[in-house]
């Protein structure tokens, strides 16, 4: 399992296998301010131990604070359960609001990061494996929606699962994001 989470004291956790990395996010933003934050963790497989996993937040790199060695090389099937929000064995619920998550193929740098995370892609990336808007349903209405569109090249719909339907919303007005690409030109 590869589980990224919020940990005691505002820090963040990456884990593999039994291993793991705990990150620094007291010298960036706190995460629990009610603001969106944006946060991206980087597992390059080329590097050893800890130096494997780099966090950011709101585009900048937290220091790798202390954690176990990371030696296993992953195992990245074809099937599996990809959650969002809770580990893979179904406990542990996430409490707060996730917008806009992406999974990409390879190791993404600092400079793209910094690019493109205010950035809502409308067009296929490469590399780009999972991406999940959370643009279903409608902030602050009655929604009833369980299914989140993939818009990766990979279209894998995701489940729903614990959300608040009906009256209650289930989608948040998510943080304002700004669209790549914009063409004017309309088919008639």
């Amino acid at each position: 399992r590869f589980t990224f989470n919020v940990f005691y004291g505002n820090r963040l956790r990456i884990e593999f296998n039994g291993g793991g990395v705990n990150c620094d996010t007291t010298t960036t933003s706190p995460l629990n301010d009610g603001a969106w934050h944006h946060v991206a963790v980087v597992w390059n497989s080329t590097l050893s131990g800890a130096a494997r996993v780099q966090l950011y937040v709101d585009g900048v790199a937290a220091a790798n604070q202390s954690g176990s060695s990371l030696t296993i090389t992953p195992n990245t099937p074809t099937t599996g359960t990809f959650r969002i929000g809770t580990r893979v064995d179904g406990i542990n619920f996430f409490q707060g609001s996730i917008d806009d998550v992406r999974v990409w193929n390879y190791a993404r740098t600092a400079s793209e990061i910094q690019a493109n995370m205010n950035t809502e892609f409308c067009g296929t990336q490469t590399g780009l494996v999972r991406y999940y808007k959370f643009n279903e349903g409608t902030p602050s209405a009655n929604n009833t929606v369980t299914a989140i569109n993939d818009y990766s090249s990979n279209n894998s719909t995701a489940t729903a699962t614990n959300f608040s339907l009906g009256t209650t919303s289930n989608f948040d007005a998510g943080k304002t994001l700004t669209p790549s690409t914009l063409d004017g030109t309309v088919p008639l």
